[in-house]
């Protein structure tokens, strides 16, 4: 028995930057924008669950005039250095809280 696969169709575009802009269809749907070097910064894949995003930066800015939500099953965070700064009050709910451990 053979599995006959759809053609995948890729198309580039250039930017000014230097960087490129790539997008496949097929059995993947994918975007990519790719360093002048050829790189992957940004990836999106369209999956049946949902889209699943990757960057690659620099650096990594959110700016909200509002709050940041995160909703998942699992968080984790692999920092050199971590600081956090808050005006007011830090809550947290857990049923134990695990520091320098």
């Amino acid at each position: 028995m053979t599995t006959m696969t759809s053609p995948q169709e890729t198309s580039e575009r250039l930017l000014p930057s230097g960087r490129s802009v790539v997008l496949r269809v097929g059995e993947v749907e994918e975007l990519e924008i790719r360093s002048p070097e050829g790189e992957v910064e940004v990836r999106i894949v369209l999956t049946e669950a949902g889209p699943v995003v990757r960057l690659r930066a620099a650096r990594l800015e959110l700016d909200t005039t509002e709050s940041v939500d995160v909703r998942c099953k699992q968080f984790q965070v692999h920092a050199d250095e971590m600081r956090v700064r808050t005006e007011g009050d830090i809550h947290m709910n857990a049923a134990v809280i695990r520091l320098n451990c």
